[in-house]
């Protein structure tokens, strides 16, 4: 599905030039201010939260064809160059797969390192023929930072880096040097196919030094040269590593090391981008070891508490609209949900007045409706001493403490359990099956389900905005509709999860495990006794096996789980034990829970209380 012009028809940044990336950008709050900053800076997301599309951003293409809203005002202070080093799949998964087809380990490390140190040659220069380029040079606010440099200029660098390099390139020009870089890749598989079968002899040869270049020298000599030529010799540099949990952990583990640099290196500055749990990041050596805060700073792209996420989900969905011309309040597009935007553990801010509460509201009635089938929750009303038809009597604190607290919990209990029959309160409840997600529609909670993640907002809501324009006149996009858009997100979802492999056929699976945490999270909602908080998140307690540890990680890097940190803690999680988490929204919905945090349960008591749990969900 594409919109009209084709700004969102490409939902991996990974695929789109930056030139594209800019067209369709919308910075979300703060986070490209404190990624450009003096500070080495380690971002983590899942899947589709926008790494490689904010990295693409700093790149010198990308901010000169950057033209939206904040762009004139951000770009007169870019004092930096930047140089991109994609994550490449292919060739990560070649230098992984040396340690296991080559007998001797020393070798493998040695191409595998020499493979990854070419790419970031590469890299380099392709940036340089980036900063050449006339899109560049016509952008005012940027020639300050990159001047163009006449061809004397560029082949005394060539020059000086070939020799750097060991490299010959046919002509003294970037591209010249970059076709040089590409076919020396070609050289190092070679390598590579020998030593598969001739083990180590293969490196016993006198033209093969440029497999022990060091990627950091070569990195402060291209610094150096460019920067002379530029007459700008404090320039800085973000060196952008995009990808980065697919590299080999060895390689990973030095770039982290590279955190802690010298001072004479403080203007080269990483900006690495990976998945939110990595095991290298546990704390080895104090003295050799970066330290958040003390050598890099962290940014999370995830947004455990909804209303991190909330403006710019608005933002980007606006901007979606407004890519096919439609100029709408969202509210009225979309149409309001009945959930609270709030959540459990949060102070709520909720301005639903009390009289939503009456008996003759909507809210009010389904209330009643739970009160009327439920004997537990008649009970709870009792103690709190609630009268719906006095309900305008009551303060605006006993409502918040009684009612609105409690609201999203009574909506999706009595929507999912069985209607009373002749007048009968139940002691237990029974779970009722629906066919439809359309509980989980409208505003706010259709942006919420996307956990301010652009890929899955932009998939979700991208066909419903081209039907609505597709049926000009209409004046909502019906909530039938975003059912069916919410069911197939959850299809992928739940698609991608069962693609997760195992290492062993009898081990849980992703899939098996966020069933069960699901089930015991839904046991807690329908099949037990009205609770005001019932848990909504978990804590990993001791005693997890590796198996569930390790579906756990997959399921944050996944996007599955969603990391919630205590207050004031920003790590990069490298272990799972003892954190807390709760499940995506999505997936939330996919186990009919409402889309709360609310308190926590030990991993252990919430597995527990799944076991026999029956949701009658959806075969999705």
């Amino acid at each position: 599905m594409t919109t009209t012009d084709g700004k969102f028809d490409t939902f991996n940044a990974k695929h789109r030039t930056p030139r594209e990336v800019a067209e369709s950008f919308v910075n979300p709050p703060t986070i490209l201010k404190r990624l450009v900053s003096k500070n080495h800076v380690v971002m983590t997301g899942p899947r589709g939260s926008g790494k490689t599309t904010l990295l693409k951003m700093l790149t010198i293409p990308g901010l000169a064809n950057w033209t939206g809203e904040q762009a004139a005002d951000f770009k007169k202070h870019v004092d930096f160059v930047s140089v991109f080093i994609p994550a490449d799949r292919s060739w990560h998964g070649q230098i992984k797969e040396l340690a296991r087809q080559i007998e001797d380990q020393d070798t493998a490390e040695i191409l595998g390192t020499a493979t990854f140190t070419t790419h970031i040659f590469k890299a380099i220069t392709k940036a340089f023929i980036d900063w050449q380029s006339d899109e560049v040079s016509a952008d005012a606010s940027l020639q300050k930072t990159i001047p163009k440099l006449d061809f004397g200029a560029e082949r005394k660098i060539v020059a000086s880096l070939a020799e750097d390099w060991e490299l010959k390139p046919e002509a003294g020009t970037f591209f010249e040097l970059n076709e040089a870089l590409a076919k020396r890749l070609s050289r190092i598989g070679q390598l590579k196919n020998k030593a598969r079968r001739r083990g180590a002899e293969v490196l016993n040869r006198d033209d093969i030094d440029f497999l022990y270049l060091p990627y950091r020298e070569g990195i402060k000599r291209a610094y150096a040269l460019h920067n002379a030529a530029s007459g700008l010799p404090d320039r800085r540099w973000f060196i952008l590593f995009d990808e980065l949990e697919v590299a080999p952990s060895d390689i990973q583990r030095e770039l982290l090391q590279d955190l802690r640099g010298s001072p004479e290196e403080k203007q080269i500055i990483y900006k690495l981008a990976l998945a939110p749990y990595n095991q290298n990041f546990v704390d080895r050596d104090p003295d050799t070891d970066a330290a958040n805060r003390n050598d890099y700073h962290h940014i999370d792209l995830t947004f455990p508490r909804k209303n991190a996420g909330h403006d710019f989900s608005v933002s980007l969905c606006k901007r979606i609209a407004a890519s096919v011309g439609i100029d709408a309040n969202l509210d009225e597009l979309f149409g309001s949900s009945p959930f609270t935007f709030e959540d459990g553990d949060d102070v709520g801010n909720s301005e639903i007045s009390v009289s939503a509460y009456s008996s003759n509201a909507p809210l009010g009635k389904v209330f009643l409706s739970l009160a009327n089938k439920d004997k537990s929750f008649a009970t709870y009303l009792a103690r709190k001493k609630i009268d719906f038809e006095r309900i305008g009597e009551m303060s605006e604190t006993d409502l918040a403490s009684s009612l609105r607290k409690v609201r999203n919990i009574v909506i999706t209990r009595d929507y999912f359990t069985n209607p009373a029959k002749q007048g009968f309160v139940a002691e237990k409840l029974t779970s009722r099956s629906r066919k439809s997600y359309r509980l989980y529609a409208g505003m706010p909670s259709i942006l919420t389900l996307t956990e301010g993640n652009p890929r899955a907002l932009i998939n979700l809501l991208n066909p419903l905005i081209l039907n609505h324009k597709a049926n000009e006149g209409a004046r909502r996009i019906g909530y039938d509709l975003q059912a069916v858009e919410i069911e197939k997100s959850i299809r992928v979802m739940r698609s991608l999860l069962r693609a997760i492999p195992s290492h062993d056929r009898k081990a849980e699976t992703v899939q098996s495990l966020l069933d069960k945490i699901g089930a015991g999270f839904y046991a807690g909602i329908v099949s037990s006794k009205f609770k005001e908080q019932p848990p909504l998140s978990f804590r990993v307690d001791h005693g997890q096996s590796p198996d569930v540890l390790r579906c756990i990680g997959k399921a944050v890097n996944m996007g599955a789980l969603v990391y919630v940190p205590d207050h004031g803690s920003e790590e990069v999680i490298s272990s799972i034990v003892k954190k807390r988490f709760r499940l995506n929204y999505l997936l939330s919905a996919y186990y009919k829970l409402p889309l709360s945090l609310d308190r926590e349960l030990s991993l252990s008591e919430l597995l527990e209380a799944g076991k026999g749990s029956s949701q009658g969900k959806l075969d999705v």
